[in-house]
């Protein structure tokens, strides 16, 4: 199989209904897939170029987030963790991926100074990512720093007059 196919059926037995109920675990899926690209990834590093390179690393860091994202959904916080973490290892300079694993030690391990670090490291390679100003208004404003956090949802609503959650 390769690894396509493997996140296809991953997404198919995702989206039935009675996804706790088949025989085939959407995680074990999408190890594999982990697996195998990370087999397409040594090989390509020996016989390609290095755009081609890092194209199989922004893939692997795709899977390792949605590996994440279901770790997530499912509980099991430290393997979701392992796997954002793993995802920028791959692709360190992906914002969403940062804002994603901000979030997640805002939300679950309750990390403001981890979600501060990530949050700032996503606007320093986006300086308008409007997911990373948000987060950062949330954080100011968590820390009791009202003007600044007034201030970035100033900016985000200047950026994007249509992003509500910021108003």
């Amino acid at each position: 199989a390769d690894v396509q196919t493997l996140l296809l059926l991953a997404d198919i037995l995702l989206s039935t209904e009675n996804a706790s109920e088949s025989p085939i675990d959407p995680m074990m899926t999408l190890q594999r897939a982990l697996i195998l690209q990370r087999i397409i990834l040594d090989k390509v590093r020996q016989t390609h170029s290095s755009a081609d390179v890092s194209e199989q690393r922004k893939f692997m860091a795709s899977i390792c987030k949605r590996c994440a994202r279901l770790a997530k959904k499912r509980g099991d916080y430290e393997f979701a963790l392992d796997n954002f973490q793993a995802a920028l290892q791959h692709d360190a300079i992906d914002a969403p991926g940062q804002v994603e694993l901000a979030r997640f030690h805002l939300d679950i391990r309750r990390d403001i100074d981890a979600c501060e670090q990530l949050c700032a490291s996503a606007l320093r390679v986006d300086t308008n990512y409007s997911p990373a100003m948000a987060l950062a208004a949330e954080l100011l404003s968590l820390r009791h720093d009202y003007a600044a956090a007034t201030s970035k949802f100033r900016q985000l609503v200047i950026n994007d007059p249509t992003d509500y959650k910021a108003l």
